[in-house]
């Protein structure tokens, strides 16, 4: 894989450049992950570098999905002033006025606008690289997808890894190579069938799997308790994976749940200071995906209980990723108990599920 950290400045310098951030987060810290990637570039006096990013999943343009704001963030994080490009229905417009700004950095409106960018459309990544001189891909968080700016773009243009990819790639592989034990792995939240591959893989290495969330819901139904009204994922083709998730012997459920109305909303007292020993004992440790709905009060306990656990044990190599879960740590200010905040859900669990995820597969 060819890496921007190992390409001389002089290969930089007055080259035009592509590179994909991830601007799709409630705040900004994915912005703020990728900017020493673009510090690096303007240092070594790139022309210009045109940023492509997304938002949500809209159909055609839609204004509220626009990266107006995200672009205003950026140039406040980066201390540097962006052009935003704003939204023409031809990508070609877009660009060259991004080259007629006097501007270095350029934000190109949602990319996701266009509907060759899903379709990993290689004529569209034909446009996306008109003048431009080679391609950076710095988000992770969307390197499971096949997509023209992450993908098709790769066929296109000489391409690198950026400095925050290189750093997931390093960050993530700790857990798969030789990790020190006790190692624990905790899976939450929603989006359940995201997990359920991941979940096997990490069982062979791991010495327990703690489950929370929709999915620790879909199985304790299936294992025949009652759960009420609460979320799960009734997909049928996923019931056979569950049921093999069931025999695994150190994948371990909650004990006890707190519920709102008839449904769970949290996991239970006991299970929160189950976990939590767990937890002190562990020499490696995955969080993807919280306890309950920290968003609101009392159900943020489990999770809140667990972050302490987790600030307490100095000796472990921890790690968490998912948009819920960094958010929860960002908020309660407790990133300082993380050796390594990556910046993927769907593609951190992916990764550790042993896939070949296409963004990165494909710039080897």
């Amino acid at each position: 894989m060819n890496y921007l950290s190992k390409l001389p400045a002089s290969k930089i310098k007055n080259k035009n450049i592509l590179l994909r951030m991830d601007f799709n987060s409630a705040d900004s810290w994915r912005i703020e992950a990728a900017v020493p990637t673009l510090r690096k570039l303007l240092k070594c006096q790139a022309n210009k570098v045109f940023i492509v990013s997304h938002k949500g999943r809209p159909s055609g343009f839609e204004q509220k999905y626009s990266l107006k704001d995200s672009a205003l963030k950026l140039g406040k994080i980066a201390k540097e002033k962006c052009f935003f490009s704003s939204y023409q229905k031809d990508l070609e417009a877009m660009q060259l006025a991004g080259f007629k700004s006097k501007e270095k950095v350029v934000v190109l409106e949602n990319i996701r606008f266009f509907e060759g960018e899903e379709k990993n459309d290689i004529k569209f990544a034909r446009q996306l690289a008109s003048n431009i001189d080679f391609y950076v891909n710095d988000a992770f968080s969307v390197s499971h997808r096949k997509a023209a700016s992450v993908c098709a773009i790769t066929q296109v243009l000489p391409s690198y890894a950026g400095l925050l990819l290189e750093k997931e790639i390093a960050g993530l592989s700790k857990l798969l190579v030789k990790p020190k034990k006790p190692f624990t792995v905790i899976v939450g939240g929603g989006k359940a069938a995201d997990k359920l591959l991941a979940v096997i893989n990490l069982s062979k290495i791991a010495d327990r799997i703690l489950l929370a969330g929709v999915c620790a819901n879909t199985l304790l139904k299936i294992r025949g308790e009652e759960v009420g009204d609460s979320m799960i994922d009734d997909s049928p083709k996923n019931l056979p994976i569950y049921k093999k998730i069931l025999k695994i012997k150190n994948v371990i459920l909650p004990v006890d749940v707190a519920y709102r109305g008839d449904s769970i909303f949290d996991v239970g007292p006991l299970t929160a200071d189950l976990y939590s020993k767990f937890v002190a004992s562990s020499k490696t440790l995955l969080w993807g995906g919280p306890l309950g709905l920290t968003e609101e009060k009392p159900f943020d306990e489990g999770s809140k209980k667990l972050l302490r656990s987790i600030g307490s044990n100095k000796s472990c190599y921890a790690v968490c990723g998912g948009g819920e879960t960094v958010e929860f740590v960002r908020k309660s200010k407790k990133e300082g108990a993380f050796k390594f905040v990556s910046t993927g859900g769907g593609a951190m669990l992916e990764f550790l599920a042993g896939e070949s995820l296409p963004g990165i597969k494909s710039l080897r």
